[in-house]
């Protein structure tokens, strides 16, 4: 595949919350992000698994589109009971595609997050 020439990297996910707080223990605890900073102003970074997570508040989030995140685990059932109890509520039944089974989640900024578990 050739290059674009864009000589940048992706540095940052942001996705427009209501509640910062509620957001960041979602994320935090529930997620396993860790808390680079929180900004009273109403932006919190939050980073693991290689990549930088941004929460903005309010006025910080006009303009931003929603976004979906994936994440895959050996144990679907453990990890989205552990998202339930972190604030996320599931949708609908578990879907079954080609390569894995998945159930989708969502917070309550209305991000949706699909746990999958990819067939052996």
């Amino acid at each position: 595949m050739e290059r674009s020439g864009l000589e940048a990297v992706v540095r940052q996910v942001v996705i427009g919350v209501a509640d910062l707080d509620a957001a960041v223990w979602r994320y935090r605890d529930g997620l396993g992000f860790e808390v680079e900073f929180c900004d009273p102003s109403g932006w919190a970074v939050l980073t693991g698994a290689h990549v930088a997570l941004a929460l903005a508040a309010g006025d910080q989030h006009d303009d931003l589109g929603p976004v979906t995140l994936t994440l895959r685990t050996d144990d679907l059932d453990a990890t989205v009971a552990h998202l339930e109890q972190h604030g996320f509520e599931t949708e609908g039944p578990l879907a079954h595609g080609g390569h894995e089974t998945r159930q989708r989640c969502r917070d309550a900024d209305g991000t949706t997050v699909w746990v999958y578990r990819p067939f052996d």
